[in-house]
């Protein structure tokens, strides 16, 4: 078994001590990231999880749509709106 592979397993139990064991703070985001990383199989190092938390504070920027604005599953108000499904 590789190391990462270990490393994703352990994401499964214990975020804190994967961001222990490649030397990077126990914060929020760094937390985050590894089980985004770990969920998706995808090696876990300090240029990983920094990519990642990049990569997530641009999807958190994303405005989300409000409830009721066409955006939903009422297939009419999605044709009213111009979604065209």
């Amino acid at each position: 078994m590789q190391t990462w592979e270990i490393l994703i397993q352990k994401a499964f139990r214990n975020v804190d001590d994967i961001l222990s064991d490649i030397g990077l703070e126990e914060t929020e985001a760094n937390q985050r990231a590894v089980r985004i990383l770990g969920y998706n199989q995808i090696e876990i190092t300090q240029e990983s999880v920094a990519e990642m938390k990049a990569a997530d504070e641009q999807v958190q920027r994303i405005p989300q749509p409000d409830a009721g604005n066409g955006d939903g599953d009422d297939p009419q108000r999605n044709r009213s709106a111009g979604y065209g499904f």
